[in-house]
């Protein structure tokens, strides 16, 4: 098997891992946090802020480090500080510490889980980017199934002894997968796709392949759509996450179990996983604008449905968890294969790096002003009303991107 599949495998697998605890679980924490200290809920969001922050300013430091070190090295050792920070989180007894643990997971998880996959996998494949990006972000929904575990550890040992459980797992679990990971297949005599690069006829469809022109560093600050890429991942990613952090809590708010809130934050991400690939495919066949800009207006159209809920609306539930998962499906499919059709794989790295700045600033302020309004006014509603409206002007952003020069090509 191509050596690529196997870094797209160990992504996978570290992917469930991490989005269990850190993107879908984290909801299942609050409550039982704000029970032990009494901190507000804007407290604690401010954590995942600080997290986001930090990662975001070092995140493009991070994509020269890609580009320049060992992906295996960068790999082991940011694992090693997502089990340092959950050790810490476990320990904390005060707000200082809980916001410090934070800080070195967000180091931790931009290296590990974000920069070096899925730089890695963009180097290692061109023509079928868009399968291996989406059976990569198939672990962020498979770290979905194990929600109710998280749930029901928590309940049972306690937010403290669940989250060094957590620590412990990284360091067994992660850190063996992230020595698969390998820079680029040309150091080894491969080739991405196991295709010889450049534009050639393709042997399995008969079609010209033209590769996308590199774009330097320094000359993608002069590029419309690389603004406009920025603008709109942004206002898909601050109100995603701002939706799925506070999801459990809103409902409750609402009246709803928190058993209610547990499924519905495992459904979203296992509804996802149905997609991920077929989103995948369809950016290999179709413009990737479309696909993105369509995905984010679901994102929006997901808002609109949370402002809408009531406790006894479980109809308008079932249809947000389904559009919430199609949604999910694809935002970070496409992400990855859109940045190297715009601008190449000779300084990915860099510009992927400054697009997950973008990502992670957006996860920094859209949680904690979700949970100022509802510290402020005692209810969610107008921000999910707010987000709706700001998601859609996101996907209106990455609709009208000029065509990249990939896409020029292919046209001539």
């Amino acid at each position: 098997m191509f050596y690529g599949w196997y870094i797209v495998i160990a992504g996978v697998l570290m992917n469930s891992y991490n989005s269990a605890i850190n993107f879908y679980g984290f909801t299942a924490f609050i409550d039982p946090i704000v029970a032990t200290f009494g901190w507000t809920y804007a407290q604690i969001s401010l954590a995942t802020s600080l997290r986001g922050i930090e990662a975001g300013v070092l995140t493009p430091l991070m994509g020269f480090m890609v580009d320049r070190w060992p992906a295996r090295r960068l790999a082991f050792w940011g694992v090693f500080a997502l089990a340092l920070g959950y050790f810490l989180m476990s320990r904390a007894t005060n707000l200082f510490m809980f916001y410090l643990s934070f800080i070195v997971m967000g180091l931790g998880g931009s290296l590990s889980i974000s920069m070096v996959p899925q730089t890695s996998v963009a180097r290692w494949f061109k023509k079928d980017l868009g399968k291996a990006s989406g059976l990569l972000f198939t672990g962020n929904g498979l770290g979905g199934v194990f929600i109710p575990l998280i749930v029901a550890g928590i309940d049972h040992f306690g937010w403290r002894t669940c989250t060094l459980f957590i620590a412990i797992g990284f360091i067994l679990f992660c850190l063996p997968l992230s020595l698969i990971f390998r820079n680029r297949p040309e150091e080894y005599g491969l080739l991405p796709d196991g295709k010889v690069p450049g534009k050639k006829i393709d042997k399995d469809c008969n079609q010209i392949i033209i590769e996308t022109p590199d774009v330097e560093f320094k000359d993608v600050f002069k590029l419309r759509a690389f603004w406009q890429l920025l603008l709109g991942i942004t206002m898909q990613i601050g109100t995603w996450v701002a939706m799925t952090t506070h999801l459990m809590p809103y409902l409750a708010s609402k009246g709803l179990k928190r058993s209610i809130g547990g499924m519905t934050t495992t459904a979203i991400p296992l509804v996802s996983l149905l997609v991920r690939v077929p989103i995948g495919w369809l950016s290999d066949l179709f413009d990737k604008r479309y696909i993105l800009s369509f995905s984010i207006l679901l994102v929006s159209v997901c808002q609109f449905l949370f402002w809408a809920l009531d406790d006894d609306s479980y109809i308008l539930l079932f249809v947000f968890i389904a559009i919430a998962g199609l949604a999910a499906g694809g935002l970070m499919t496409v992400r990855m294969p859109i940045f190297r059709e715009y601008f190449g794989v000779k300084n990915f790295g860099k510009i992927y790096g400054l697009g997950t700045f973008s990502v992670i600033m957006g996860s920094a302020i859209g949680p904690p002003i979700a949970g100022w309004v509802y510290d402020t006014l005692g209810y969610y509603d107008p921000i999910w009303l707010a987000y709706g409206i700001c998601t859609l002007l996101g996907a209106i952003s990455i609709l009208t991107m000029p065509l990249s020069e990939y896409s020029k090509n292919q046209r001539r």
